[in-house]
């Protein structure tokens, strides 16, 4: 329709136009817009839409409707309007002239508003800030931008105004910028993010309960009927007797005992997974009955859980950075030319060589005469490249561009020519006369659509199992396929059975994977490097060897900078670089020397086992992370994690760059993780869960986090979060000097110098010589009821109150002037002190706080109140401990007088 309306101006346009000049009537010569319609899609415009007749609609009618329908949104859908805009409104650079530049750029704006029917968005004058904002984010060059922007911030519309007076514009300009130096709070109320489950705990891995996490607990305890469960079907618990029982009064003025303590292993069921401390925890067994296995502060401290410091944790900000070095890849020399096939009698011999040598190598002489069967039962031997048929692989299949249109297809005959695309001699190596040629295929890559890894070549295959039998069926399927798509071995430099290979420069045996000595001596070997070629190879060599060496990354950081300083300026090519000549610095030469001695220390890699326990340890510091993973064949989660027999499968570390120095601990904390998930996930997917181990005590809040985190930084956390849903695993807390693996590769950063360096300091001395001695603060009270300035509610309080105010109609008076409803005594909604402190004792109970439908019911039992599920739903909304055990949302926080006044009262509440 947008295109109908312009064409029609158009035509009407130029209608008008013809007839000024030949006289004619305009009326009589323009076609109505009726007639230009489809009569078949102009009957059903008329019935569905209009609901009219289609002889009977005007044109008027549907000129009118028209403009609706365009000046509406497309499909009464708003699209994403920044992203449309910045993709579709670009400013054209390659016009000279300035002004026509700006011409089309608002042009190009306008016709995007019209097709796509974001005329009312932009239309008004209202929409003119958000108009503004769409044509200045795609405006270039960039420093066009930045002029725009500071002249919009200008107030020169102030100045250009002609109908205010010079001290009108004065008093109005004072008027902006105080109102600018005013700051407004706002507040930001974010919906729930994760799913409220049942908080479950797990006793000694065999009996499942509900817990209820309590910080005014000083500890954690199991009731009477719990404990005897327990018994039932873990035999081997013992409890212990207290030399002094512990008598303790909770909430409501119930006293509870407790004489005798156990150790349990307690595996709480949390929303970023299971989590077990790494010890037993000490619970005391009470005389009471309750469905709830009560955590107290206790174990809350050691998992981290801190109410009093939860926004200290709230700080920093940055985004993902990643860097990465190009390798450059050559292929091998080709034969010129086929060759006949060899007589069958030598590539029979060179197959029994290959027999014999496997005998040498250990190979049992009873399974000899079935290799022999196996390796010559198919054609798959050859000693060179010679006139094979083609693999039995489909044939490619060319895809054109669009647009491409070839005359006599891509391929054919052309007997007038010697080539059909001309072939250039190419360098292949260092060599002055190592030349190749190759055919030119660029005039046929522009017409067709380029695919990757269209030529495959396999190099090396590695045929590996546990048993000797499992092998010999293995070997029988590999010849199989090599037969069935025609694909060759060279007998030369095969081998059928060998305990330890040398593959990709590493040394494959049966207790793992390790690096090959001589290489490691060739590298220990090498001397001072003098180009930057040579540090370029040398740093992407050893780069193959970070996964068996621990604090890789730091020792390599100079030599990686050197690089980077010599090749900024240049292409990051062998030979470019060979031509640079560089020389390194004594902390350069101390890291070169370091390197090399690490390589020596090089860890052997393990062989990953489904049946064992894989285990994650993570470490992070102010500037660098590292993790480890092991795995164990015969996990005993009674013994600690550092006594555990462990072998190592990997190990990974690194430093936080740019932005990444600014991000909050539990982004840091969160990293090696999420690393560990994205990369190593070909070790963590195991058929057991593995264990995550680490020294953060806020790891809960990582892939929970809190409603009060910032917005951006909770939106990566979630996203980070997303790469654990595929796998299974338990958190375990190690506290930081047990932690020795990861934290010892962490922590050696701290070294560096810092990021921010103090220049000047400035001193302010201050006029007044004797300063005002600074307010007393309160220290909030954790216990309210235990408070002794707790005024406990009297009859003779609520007869005051109720003196004051107006008594509803059912209200009855007893003898002693208290009011009643139905007998139960009237509280007035005026009375706010008084409500607050029945609604504090209903909602300590003796094992925790109660919840919203409990507190109703016990009021509502003594006192008749008015919209009492209002007031308890605000009282619970406001309580700090139930937002951080139970989840919800936390009511946002008033303006303080006095440093830590609001936490006080948050905290009583």
């Amino acid at each position: 329709l947008v295109k109908w309306q312009r064409d029609r101006r158009d035509y009407e346009d130029k209608l008008r136009a013809r007839c000024r000049v030949s006289g004619e009537e305009y009326a009589a010569v323009v076609e109505s817009v009726v007639q230009a319609f489809d009569p078949e899609l102009l009957d059903v415009f008329c019935s569905l839409k209009l609901q009219v007749d289609a002889d009977t609609v005007t044109d008027e009618v549907l000129i009118t409707e028209i403009k609706g329908i365009v000046n509406s949104v497309k499909n009464n859908t708003l699209p994403d309007i920044k992203a449309l805009f910045g993709k579709e409104l670009k400013m054209r650079m390659n016009e000279s002239d300035v002004e026509a530049r700006v011409l089309d750029y608002f042009k190009l704006f306008n016709k995007n508003v019209k097709d796509n029917g974001l005329t009312e968005c932009f239309g008004g004058a209202e929409q003119t800030r958000e108009k503004s904002m769409r044509l200045m984010a795609s405006l270039t060059p960039v420093s066009l931008k930045q002029e725009v922007k500071q002249c919009c911030k200008e107030m020169h519309w102030l100045r250009d105004d002609t109908k205010a007076t010079e001290d009108e514009k004065v008093d109005l300009l004072k008027q902006l910028r105080e109102a600018r130096k005013v700051k407004k709070a706002r507040t930001k109320r974010l919906g729930e993010m994760l799913p409220s489950d049942d908080r479950m705990v797990t006793i000694n891995g065999v009996l499942e309960l509900p817990f209820c996490p309590d910080s005014g607990l000083d500890y954690t305890v199991i009731s009477r009927g719990h404990w005897e469960q327990l018994k039932l079907v873990d035999t081997s618990v013992k409890a212990k007797k207290l030399t002094n029982p512990v008598r303790t009064q909770t909430f409501g003025a119930t006293w509870v005992t407790a004489e005798a303590k156990v150790n349990l292993h307690v595996l709480i069921h949390t929303a970023a997974g299971p989590v077990e401390p790494m010890s037993t925890v000490e619970v005391l067994i009470v005389d009471v009955d309750d469905d709830e296995f009560i955590v107290g502060n206790d174990l809350l401290t050691l998992l981290g859980i801190d109410v009093n410091r939860q926004l200290e944790q709230l700080a920093g900000r940055g985004e993902d950075e990643t860097s990465g070095d190009p390798i450059e890849l050559e292929a091998d020399d080709m034969p010129i030319g086929p060759r006949q096939l060899p007589p069958s009698d030598e590539i029979f011999a060179a197959v029994e060589k290959l027999v014999d040598r496997a005998v040498e190598n250990g190979f049992p002489v009873d399974k000899v005469e079935q290799l022999r069967t196996i390796v010559h039962a198919y054609d798959v031997w050859r000693l060179d490249l010679l006139a094979d048929p083609p693999a039995n692989v489909p044939p490619l299949e060319v895809r054109l561009q669009n647009g491409a249109q070839p005359t006599k297809g891509l391929v054919f005959e052309n007997p007038g020519s010697r080539w059909s695309s001309p072939v250039l001699p190419v360098k292949k190596s260092s060599d002055i006369l190592d030349l190749r040629q190759t055919t030119d295929y660029r005039a046929v890559n522009d017409k067709t659509l380029v695919m990757a890894a269209v030529m495959p070549i396999i190099y090396d295959l590695l045929l590996y199992a546990e048993d000797l039998d499992t092998y010999l069926d293995k070997l029988s399927e590999l010849f199989s396929l090599f037969n069935e798509f025609g694909l060759k071995l060279n007998a030369n430099k095969s081998s059928l059975y060998e305990k330890e290979v040398k593959w990709c420069v590493r040394i494959l045996n049966g207790s793992g994977v390790r690096h090959d000595p001589s290489r490691i001596d060739s590298f220990r070997s090498m001397p001072y490097l003098t180009t930057a070629a040579e540090l370029q190879q040398f740093v992407c060599a050893i780069n193959w060897m970070r996964e068996s060496i621990v604090d890789f990354a730091r020792n390599v950081a100079p030599l990686q900078k050197r690089l980077d300083v010599a090749l900024a300026t240049t292409k990051r090519t062998r030979r470019a670089a060979a031509g640079i000549g560089i020389t390194l610095s004594v902390e350069e030469r101390q890291a070169f020397d370091t390197v090399k001695d690490m390589l020596a220390t090089s860890a052997t890699l393990d062989f990953p086992d489904d049946t064992a326990t894989t285990c994650l340890f993570t470490d992070t510091s102010d500037v660098g992370w590292a993790l480890i993973v092991t795995q164990v064949a015969s996990f005993d989660p009674k013994i600690p994690a550092t006594e555990q027999q462990h072998r190592l499968l990997h190990c990974m570390s690194g430093t936080f760059t740019g932005s990444q120095c600014n991000w909050t601990v539990i982004e840091k904390e969160a990293l090696p993780i999420v690393i560990a998930c994205d990369k190593l996930d070909y070790l963590l997917l195991r058929p057991k869960p593995f264990r995550m181990y680490c020294d953060h005590r806020n790891l809960i809040h990582v892939f929970a986090p809190h409603e009060s985190v910032k917005k951006h930084i909770k939106g990566k956390l979630f996203r980070w979060s997303m790469k654990l849903m595929n796998f299974r695993y338990v958190v375990e807390y190690v506290p930081g000097p047990d932690n020795v693996w990861a934290d010892m590769i962490s922590r050696w950063a701290g070294n560096h110098p810092p990021a921010a360096t103090l220049k000047r300091l400035k001193v302010v001395g201050s006029c007044d010589a004797n300063p005002a001695t600074p307010p007393t603060i309160p220290v909030p009270n954790l216990r309210p009821l235990d408070d002794a300035n707790f005024i406990w509610p009297t009859f003779e309080e609520f007869i005051s109150t109720q003196a004051g105010a107006t008594k509803p109609v059912e209200a009855e008076r007893e003898t002693d002037s208290l009011v009643t409803v139905d007998g139960r005594v009237w509280v007035p909604s005026e009375a706010k002190d008084l409500l607050q402190r029945l609604c504090i004792i209903s909602h300590c109970g003796a094992q925790g706080h109660r919840g919203q439908q409990t507190m109703c019911t016990h009021l509502r039992r003594l006192f008749a109140i008015d919209n009492i599920s209002t007031i308890v739903t605000r009282f619970v909304g406001q309580c700090l401990l139930c937002q951080h055990s139970k989840g919800g949302m936390i009511s946002p926080l008033k303006t303080a007088g006095i440093r830590t006044e609001i936490c006080g009262k948050r905290t009583v509440r």
